[in-house]
């Protein structure tokens, strides 16, 4: 991996066993941090982390791409073809020019190869944001809430009637905070204590928190088999660790009810991005009275079309980077009281007779990141220069437990194993120690093969294509090597398999699911054909 102070490439040398030179040294491409990996088929993958082009925020963010070559061709001869060009495994794409979905850094590329061809890729770095308007079935809960465990808090959860949704109480509520807390703030009018307060929190968060966007973990991408036969993402930045604990910035802007409001100007300053941004709310009223309804369609597009909100999240695909709601009058009255209460700046409760409140959740391409926004400048109200609206942080954006420096190992089926380190932190933040996780993937999704990799005579010996077995005793059986894990049943059941196909066939009816499964098995003799000069 040489490198200078302009520039850093990636070259690669093959070698066989025996350290003879199998490919000269070549080079790869423009990059750092290379890994490579190879499957039994003599194919070999090599990837890295580059600078990539402009990402969804206008920067120059850190992006993992990979090449997939031919060691050598089916004579043994050392080719070195290139099989898959180069490709993005971060924001999957086979055209590493794509604009990214995610922005920031996706970096410490790992890749690997299962015997038929699939691409598994996992790094680290700032991932996706599936929070959004979720529902969890109650179900998922009945195990820690029932007669028998943490019975007090039926009262104020009851998984055998209710879901863990967005739309129980508070209209809109966007985020997994934001969701939980609508039950908490039920939970306080209902009389729960501060400790069952916080146990139904504990219990909620953790089956809820895995629906957390993740901005500082272990990320991972699928790509469909054998250049041969598809060129198909199947998986695209999926988080892998399950320790996610970020919380997403959000905000009231709360306006005086009094005044007929014309404009505000927000300032916005991203951590993750340098300087400040100042946007301008207006086209707010409506036949020049203040409208509410507008306002919140208004501080929506404002907002969103900060380039420190980024660029690719559009509205009506994913709701865009930012939520705006009204906060009814309801749910400010409900809040208060609790630890969840609406306050003004000087720390005074809202009064839902006074004010209109508008609540921000920064989500999407700025999920877990610390957003700072603030009034800036005189507003427009009723025609005069006015103090622009009160504005009140309510939850810091926090990126949560980082996971760091990910290892990746690939069955020849598709299934893998990955490790990482994580930072441990305490309850101030700081970081205490560091500990190893791993997780393990089986594949459910079989996309090409199974191949068949040696064909063995009863003594052992392997039989090569063209070759002729003689034997004294005649040949009883021959062995099949696979590779990947085949579906196999035992005789008994795949002799009923056999019956109720027959008598499904003979009453013309269809043949049931469960038997044409069971007949897929490599145990049944129809699924074999033998032919002598390639007539069967």
């Amino acid at each position: 991996l040489p490198q200078s102070v302009f520039t850093s490439t990636i070259n690669a040398v093959a070698y066989d066993p025996t350290g003879t030179v199998l490919l000269p040294q070549f080079s790869i491409g423009s990059g750092w941090r290379s890994m490579v990996s190879f499957d039994s088929a003599n194919h070999f993958i090599v990837a890295w982390e580059t600078t990539g082009s402009s990402d969804n925020t206008q920067q120059s963010s850190l992006d993992t791409h990979a090449i997939m070559y031919e060691l050598v061709d089916d004579t043994g001869a050392a080719t070195g073809t290139v099989l898959r060009d180069e490709f993005r495994l971060n924001s999957a794409s086979f055209d590493p020019g794509d604009a990214t979905l995610w922005p920031y850094a996706q970096m410490s590329a790992n890749a690997g190869l299962d015997a038929d061809g699939d691409i598994i890729g996992v790094y680290e770095g700032y991932g996706p944001d599936t929070s959004d308007f979720l529902t969890i079935p109650g179900d998922w809960l009945s195990s820690q809430i029932n007669a028998s465990t943490n019975a007090d808090l039926l009262t104020y959860f009851d998984p055998a009637t209710e879901d863990l949704t967005s739309f129980i109480t508070f209209p809109g509520v966007p985020d997994v905070d934001n969701v939980i807390e609508q039950y908490l703030v039920r939970a306080a009018n209902r009389g729960a204590n501060s400790e069952q307060l916080g146990r139904l929190r504990a219990i909620l968060d953790g089956v809820a928190g895995l629906m957390r966007g993740e901005a500082n973990g272990i990320l991972g991408s699928r790509f469909d088999a054998d250049p041969q036969f598809n060129t198909l993402v199947l998986q695209s930045d999926s988080v892998l660790n399950a320790q996610r604990d970020g919380h997403n910035s959000r905000y009231y802007i709360v306006m005086d009810a009094g005044l007929n409001w014309e404009s505000f100007t927000l300032r916005l300053l991203n951590e993750r991005l340098g300087g400040f941004e100042d946007v301008t709310v207006n086209n707010i009223q409506q036949n020049n009275v203040f409208s509410p309804t507008l306002a919140v369609q208004r501080i929506d597009e404002v907002l969103e079309g900060a380039d420190r909100t980024g660029v690719n999240w559009p509205e009506n695909t994913y709701d865009g980077p930012v939520d705006v709601r009204l906060v009814d009058f309801q749910e400010i009255l409900d809040r208060q009281g609790t630890p969840w209460e609406i306050r003004d700046s000087f720390g005074n409760p809202v009064n839902p007779l006074n004010a209109y409140v508008f609540e921000v959740t920064f989500q999407g391409e700025t999920h877990d990141v610390d957003i700072t926004m603030a009034p800036v400048g005189t507003a427009r109200a009723g025609g005069a220069d006015v103090a622009p609206p009160d504005v009140v942080m309510f939850e810091r954006g926090f990126s949560g437990t980082p996971q760091t420096e990910p290892s990746l190992g690939v069955t020849p089926d598709g299934s893998f194993v990955v490790s990482w380190t994580q930072w441990e932190q305490g309850t101030d933040g700081s970081y205490t120690n560091k500990s190893i996780y791993y997780r393990e993937f089986e594949e459910t999704v079989d996309t090409a093969g199974p191949i068949v990799t040696d064909l063995v005579a009863p003594d052992g010996t392997k039989i090569d294509d063209g070759d002729v077995v003689v034997t004294d005793d005649g040949l009883q059986y021959l062995v099949v090597t696979f590779d990947e894990e085949m579906l196999a049943y035992d005789q008994a059941t795949l002799e009923w398999a056999l019956q109720e196909r027959d008598n499904a066939l003979a009453n013309g009816l269809p043949v049931p699911a469960a038997v044409k499964q069971v007949l897929d098995s490599v145990t049944n003799p129809e699924n074999y054909r033998l032919a002598r000069n390639g007539v069967l």
